[in-house]
């Protein structure tokens, strides 16, 4: 194992009620999150922010003449596409690291005019509630710092007739200074509790609280994403959320399974095994580190939920989960890894809008 790892979105052309054809799912990123030069404004990016600012400005018309009883029908899963990518354009700071993200899911209903259309003024109704929801949520965290890290929305699933509901998942986290550690970044004094907020262990023990070694971990992933480059809106469609428990990497470089050692890519122990432990070693961080990053954003890693096809990496939230089973019981890691198409802003002074004074 160790030695396979290494420090490794139409210009507003539709009359107000008319219809956008357009549609941008297919769309590919062509940027790498390991380029050391990049151009950052590609010529589809001006074609995905022409179309984004003409759905904000249709909206706001909308929402401004509520009177207008009707504005045109526009395909369900094109307004999908659209409310997610004007809230992560207008709202979003992507390259914000953000450990310790707050995490919350709102259903918004949607009333369609059939199973596949929907008329556009239910779309800026629904749009609207969303950004109410954000604000309300935005403003209930005491947390220095924060900044909205993405919005995914996606349709409910389990609707498949009559009208819909759109699950909104809002990711919010402190905006904390990307920094690149060393190749080994955990030192002699990183033993570390799994994970549930508890310290420091074993010769550590009690000297600090208020962290565990999914938080630190999750703190380093600032040389996985793409940078912000000065002068440039980062931001994201297409958003997809990848959650990926300790066991499905199986460790292929060690040589003594199941004893609870290295067994895994990703930290997972199970009490029925020898060497059961809820307390990393300053090797296994490093070790755990390094594999965890490697799985959830080598572009080898295909499979398994992680690296979406042409997808770039965005933020990762990584906890500690307890499965108590019949006779025994798994400690994990816990991935949520964000993935998405990255596009950079034509307009260099482009302002993210604070949600608290929206």
């Amino acid at each position: 194992m160790n030695t396979k790892i290494n420090l490794i979105k139409l210009a507003f052309g539709c009359m107000v009620g008319g219809t956008l054809f357009f549609s941008c799912k297919r769309e590919e990123a062509n940027l790498s999150p390991n380029q050391s030069t990049i151009t950052p404004v590609k010529p589809k990016d001006l074609f995905t922010e022409q179309k984004i600012l003409a759905f904000k400005q249709r909206c706001k018309f909308y929402y401004d003449n509520p009177g207008i009883k009707t504005g045109g029908l526009i395909g369900l899963d094109e307004a999908v596409w659209d409310m997610e990518a004007a809230l992560n354009y207008t709202f979003s700071h992507s390259n914000s690291i953000a450990s310790g993200q707050h995490v919350k899911t709102t259903e918004i209903p949607l009333a369609t005019a059939n199973p596949d259309s929907v008329d556009f003024t239910a779309v800026t109704d629904s749009y609207y509630k969303m950004i109410d929801s954000l604000i309300v949520f935005y403003n209930s965290l005491s947390i220095e710092g924060k900044r909205v890290i993405l919005m995914d929305v996606c349709k409910d699933t389990t609707v498949s007739s009559g009208p819909q509901k759109l699950k909104m998942t809002c990711v919010i986290g402190p905006g904390d200074a990307v920094t690149t550690p060393a190749d080994n970044p955990f030192t002699a004094s990183d033993y570390w509790y799994y994970g549930f907020l508890q310290g420091k262990c074993g010769p550590y023990f009690g000297t600090v609280n208020g962290s565990d070694a999914a938080r630190e971990i999750e703190k380093l992933q600032g040389p996985f994403k793409l940078p912000q480059i000065p002068g440039y809106h980062l931001y994201y469609t297409d958003i997809e959320i990848a959650n990926v428990i300790g066991d499905v990497f199986v460790n292929p470089d060690d040589s003594v399974q199941n004893d609870n050692m290295y067994d895994y890519m990703m930290f997972n122990n199970r009490s029925n095994l020898p060497n059961f432990h809820e307390c990393l070693s300053p090797e296994e961080m490093n070790f755990y580190f390094h594999s965890t990053y490697f799985v959830l954003t080598d572009p080898g890693m295909v499979r398994a939920y992680t690296n979406p096809p042409q997808k770039t990496f965005i933020a990762l939230n990584l906890s500690g989960v307890s499965v108590p089973l019949i006779n025994y019981v798994v400690v994990s890691h816990f991935a949520e890894a964000q993935y998405g198409f990255p596009h950079y802003s034509y307009d260099p002074c482009f302002p993210v809008s604070d949600p608290s004074a929206y």
